[in-house]
């Protein structure tokens, strides 16, 4: 009686009824410029979040479909790390409405006809940090009773009946769907990891991870990512919380193997992150929500990009927000990053504060080639490709436009140089990208050319030059550092002589001096439209491409990647081809 009366009242003083968003300051945190900056930067970052989390009015347990989980989880582990308003934190958890509902995917199909109202793992995320946290403390932070109902109750997985397929409550149980990976990583991050809070307070073999099997399933269950990617690639906005199941599943988990494998598929996730961006701003090709295939924003529903911000320090998309480093946007990814223990490995985070030119491609179920230079960095748009979805075009691999994107500016596409393709989606093959080079059809640019000369548009922006040379729909751009003048690098352009048709082979030589040769239109979906680069014959069926070859990345798809930083000569070796003894090390070279 006495706890609900406390409840009754604490609510009076703390809850709200819906998130209540608070921008996070980041004044006196330029992006940072070092790792020696960006690893300082975290300890100030980290405090920030957690310190503004908590000054905002305690938020009451989420409901179904999952509202408020990310003001709740912010304003609960807060408090907890903080030990403050530590009474209040028990009587919310103890809030007698507060119950476990389904987890997987909250879903519709049929019109109302099959129906299930799911989405609860992701509320189990913050639940697992809140139980783990009162552990680290030697249980002092919550009251009993919120600590039973808690491990008890509220996290509802456990034992070893793995979620992969759901059915629904209404339809016939044959009715199976297999669930996204990002929910499936994290139900079984939280069974995992309740299983382990259950076999410490009773001994009970049965959730003991190292002899039930589960240790085995999960190692098995990750290793696919090193040797596939993802399923839900570049998604928008689902790969933050598959980003969220493995720090958490990393910072807990007692089983090594799983622990190991957690981290090293994060340090893959990191690598290829600072490969697709600059400043944190990237346009990659993705599966999964096609309302975000033709999206202004950069930024929209992006959430793997402040995932990684507290980590790399190098958010240009703050400043480039709000000038006085107010950062307008939901925290949570920010937050969560910030509590956890995973660390981005100091060479890459290198990668995002010290951009170097480079060169790199990607084939998993799509096609992703960049070629990031200093103050800028050229990102292919992918390929479209099909994949049942049950009539929504919600499963597709979506391809964008292939883009030239500013170091220093710009949060928006129309504000940058891009070569769109081709008007249907469905016909998109954005993949003619080299070095400082791209082409394809339908070609915009933000301003006006600084000149033209024979046929030739010239810019001069103030963080490169670019050269397009276009005969509609077909365009050929080349893209090149302020490493030399103006006049000088229109008179190495001007002297080629270009004709740009379909089917036809067109060779280019750079200002720099690399030879291109290439097809403005490439015949079909997945065909690399670059012949050759200096001489060197490219693969130009991508189906034939391994999982990561270029300057950073590189893996055959058994299992093995390399993470290779140029300037520093470090190599990190991440080795799951055996699933029992994942390794993980850093090397010179």
């Amino acid at each position: 009686m006495r706890l609900h009366v406390l409840a009754i009242i604490l609510g009076a003083i703390f809850f709200v009824a819906a998130s209540a968003r608070a921008d996070v300051s980041f004044a006196g945190l330029p992006p940072a410029t070092s790792v020696s900056q960006a690893r300082t930067q975290r300890i100030e970052v980290r405090k920030r979040l957690i310190e503004s989390a908590a000054a905002r009015p305690l938020v009451a347990p989420p409901t179904p479909p999952k509202d408020r989980f990310d003001s709740f989880a912010e304003t609960m582990i807060s408090r907890l790390l903080l030990k403050k308003d530590l009474a209040a934190v028990s009587a919310n958890l103890l809030t007698p409405s507060f119950q476990p509902w389904l987890t997987g995917t909250d879903m519709a199909l049929f019109g109302s006809v099959c129906q299930r109202v799911g989405d609860y793992d992701f509320v189990m995320m913050s639940l697992l940090h809140m139980a783990y946290i009162d552990n680290e403390a030697g249980r002092t932070l919550l009251t009993e009773p919120a600590r039973r109902k808690l491990r008890d109750v509220l996290l509802s997985e456990r034992g070893v009946d793995h979620h992969i397929k759901f059915t629904f409550n209404n339809c016939p149980k044959l009715i199976k769907i297999t669930d996204s990976e990002n929910h499936i990583l994290m139900t079984e991050t939280a069974r995992y990891l309740t299983n382990q809070l259950i076999f410490d307070e009773t001994g009970n073999a049965a959730y003991d991870n190292s002899k039930n099997g589960f240790d085995e399933w999960f190692a098995q269950h990750m290793s696919q990512f090193l040797r596939n990617d993802f399923s839900e690639l570049n998604s928008r906005p689902y790969q933050g919380y598959t980003m969220i199941a493995l720090t958490t599943l990393y910072s807990y988990a007692r089983g090594e193997r799983v622990k190991t494998t957690a981290r090293m598929i994060m340090d893959y996730i990191a690598a290829k992150s600072a490969v697709q961006s600059t400043g944190l701003r990237r346009r990659a090709p993705f599966r999964r929500q096609k309302e975000w295939r033709d999206s202004d924003e950069l930024m929209m529903y992006e959430n793997t990009m402040p995932f990684l911000a507290p980590e790399t320090g190098n958010y240009t998309f703050i400043p480039l927000q709000d000038a006085s480093m107010n950062y307008k946007g939901g925290t949570y990814m920010m937050f969560m990053s910030a509590i956890d223990k995973y660390e981005v490995p100091d060479s890459i985070v290198d990668l995002f504060v010290s951009p170097t030119p480079q060169f790199q491609m990607l084939h998993h179920r799509d096609v992703e080639i960049y070629a990031p230079s200093t103050n800028f960095l050229i990102s292919a748009g992918g390929r479209f490709r099909s994949e049942f979805g049950y009539f929504t075009g919600q499963n597709d691999e979506w391809a964008v436009s292939t883009i030239v994107i500013p170091a220093h500016s710009g949060l928006k596409r129309s504000e940058m140089f891009y070569i769109d393709g081709p008007p249907d989606f469905e016909k998109k093959n954005n993949l003619c990208v080299a070095p400082g080079f791209a082409c394809g059809e339908n070609f915009h640019a933000p301003m006006a050319p600084t000149a033209v000369v024979n046929g030739w548009q010239f810019f001069d922006t103030p963080d490169f030059y670019l050269a397009a040379f276009e005969q509609k729909p077909y365009v050929m751009i080349e893209v090149r550092e302020r490493d030399t003048t103006f006049a000088a690098f229109q008179t190495e352009v001007l002297k080629n002589v270009l004709t740009l048709k379909k089917g036809a082979l067109a060779t280019y030589r750079s200002s720099t001096g690399r030879t291109v040769s290439f097809t403005p239109e490439s015949g079909k979906l997945g065909r690399y439209p670059i012949a050759s680069i200096n001489g060197h014959a490219q693969e130009q069926e991508t189906s034939r491409w391994p999982l990561a070859r270029g300057t950073i990345l590189k893996s055959s798809g058994d299992g093995l990647i390399t993470i290779d930083n140029p300037k520093t000569r470090e190599r990190l070796v991440l080795d799951g081809r055996n699933i029992q003894a994942p390794t993980r090390s850093l090397e010179r070279y």
